[in-house]
């Protein structure tokens, strides 16, 4: 969709963004310009020359047109993640989708909304649904998002609630990997387990988060859908079943099919007792979708990894994870290499594709798998593309071992295999800082005093938790208390708690 946006009105802490924004859209023929303009903040006019303090302060006193809009007119623009082609598409939403058809709360004075969600993301939704309910909402700030700085947060609401008698917050809305990181803590599962509703979205909740929640209903993970005629699950293969919405749901802001329903490509399977519950299964176009909602297509990577005459298939996984991996099927040409052999010869190409790869869909080496040599092929469709449903079905405990969950892989009478190093206290520095360099795609040598924290800018949610993962698993090594399945995934960013490398061999 073309805006026609001619004018862009920005906070200064996005000058540079703004300014590279105007040079990619820049019109060759100079025709069409975006043109920058900076908000000025009340208590900024003071630092304003005459003139430009001038300038803003004449708007006070004009008076502009009222309008009234339509309910069909177009409120905002709602962009997508881009995670699936690399870029975002602007979803045009009304004034009616912004306040006339979302669910409203009973009791709406008496309860308010908590959401970690950012306004530009999901969190909009939540926002309209405490104003179109006539209640309070809290929005989480520009923190890092850490299970105690939720916790601070929500502190916060309740000396509220004590001093000035507002609503008790009783309705909490996040995203998966945010929950995971509440659980893991005593007091944030506490904290979550006295709410009304833990809502969560992006991606599928962990089932092992989800039970630790709820103490009634162990069946949480299946919606409830009544016959209805807005909603259809329409039968697919292996038993699931596709959900469409149809054309007469309240608000259709997209449509796919003729007949003006939209097809979410999603994939339930039906409670095998009861009716009209649903689970989440798997995306119907195979992409992975991991545990912080990002989603991607794993052909493209497939293919290009195959293209090495060293190998003969790929499967990239990563349902449910923090980032993905990558099984390697050798081809006949290095049937004879060893394991490690093997992986240095593949792992260039691997790192290229990384480079000029989206940060979430990077494959890091310590989730490269290499197959056994007499392992079978993975199954393919009439169209030569890989089933992934079957192959992660298939290899599901393979995938396990991948992320350090289960006994290590056997390494089919090769001379290696792929257990981790111990790494002594007094190396810790120079490996921890390797595993920097590999997770930013730094290129620079990065000195052991170095601010970890400006490196830390470089990364998404994604790089972070996988560097958090790699650097407790190394220190954790030592003492032998490394849990795969609880530690790193759950701990807080590393470089936020010790800005520089220095003290990390005394991290306990």
């Amino acid at each position: 969709m073309t805006c026609d946006v001619t004018s862009l009105f920005i906070d200064r802490a996005y000058q540079d963004l703004a300014e590279a924004v105007c040079e990619l859209v820049k019109s060759p023929t100079e025709e069409w310009q975006l043109h920058i303009s900076n908000l000025v903040d009340i208590e900024d006019e003071r630092d304003l020359d005459g003139a430009e303090a001038a300038y803003w302060r004449s708007y006070r006193n004009v008076q502009f047109e009222h309008w009234r809009p339509s309910e069909i007119d177009i409120a905002y623009l709602n962009y997508t993640s881009g995670t699936s082609t690399g870029l975002s598409n602007s979803i045009p939403q009304t004034h009616r989708a912004a306040v006339g058809v979302l669910p409203t709360f009973s009791n709406c004075h008496e309860k308010a909304t908590f959401t970690t969600t950012s306004l530009y993301h999901g969190g909009v939704a939540d926002c309209f649904r405490a104003w179109t309910s006539g209640t309070m909402i809290w929005l989480f700030p520009g923190a890092p998002i850490t299970a105690s700085n939720v916790l601070k947060a929500l502190d916060c609401t309740r000396r509220a609630t004590e001093i000035y008698k507002t609503p008790r917050v009783t309705y909490f809305s996040s995203v998966p990997y945010v929950l995971q990181m509440m659980a893991a803590e005593e007091e944030g599962l506490k904290v979550l387990k006295e709410m009304d509703i833990v809502g969560v979205g992006g991606a599928a909740l962990p089932t092992n988060v989800g039970d630790d929640l709820v103490e009634q209903d162990k069946e949480w993970q299946y919606i409830r859908s009544d016959t209805s005629l807005q909603l259809k699950f329409e039968p697919q293969e292996e038993g699931l079943a596709e959900l469409v919405i149809l054309s007469t749901w309240p608000h259709m802001a997209k449509t796919n099919r003729d007949e003006g329903s939209y097809n979410k490509a999603n994939l339930f399977a039906l409670h095998p007792t009861i009716p009209n519950a649903w689970k989440y299964h798997s995306r119907a176009d195979s992409q992975l979708t991991l545990i912080t909602g990002k989603k991607f297509d794993p052909a493209p990577l497939e293919a290009t990894i195959a293209t090495s005459p060293l190998v003969e298939d790929v499967l990239i996984f990563g349902n449910g994870q923090q980032y993905p991996g990558a099984m390697l099927f050798r081809s006949p040409q290095s049937a004879g290499s060893t394991n490690e052999e093997f992986k240095s010869a593949v792992w260039p190409s691997i790192e290229k594709l990384n480079a000029e790869s989206q940060g979430h869909t990077r494959v890091p080496s310590s989730t490269l798998v290499v197959m056994p040599k007499d392992s079978p092929g993975l199954e393919k469709s009439s169209k030569g593309t890989t089933m992934h449903g079957q192959a992660e079905k298939r290899y599901a405990e393979t995938i396990m071992r991948a992320y350090g969950v289960g006994s290590q892989l056997p390494t089919n009478g090769c001379s290696d295999d792929q257990t981790s190093t111990i790494v002594p206290d007094e190396d810790l520095p120079v490996t921890i800082l390797k595993i920097i360099k590999d997770v930013t795609n730094i290129t620079e040598a990065i000195p052991e005093d170095a601010d970890l924290f400006s490196c830390g800018q470089r990364m998404d949610k994604e790089d972070n938790m996988r560097l958090i993962h790699d650097i407790v698993k190394e220190y954790s090594a030592v003492n032998n208390t490394y849990n795969p399945t609880q530690g790193p995934e759950t701990s807080p960013p590393v470089s936020l708690l010790h800005p520089t490398d220095t003290p990390s061999s005394s991290l306990a």
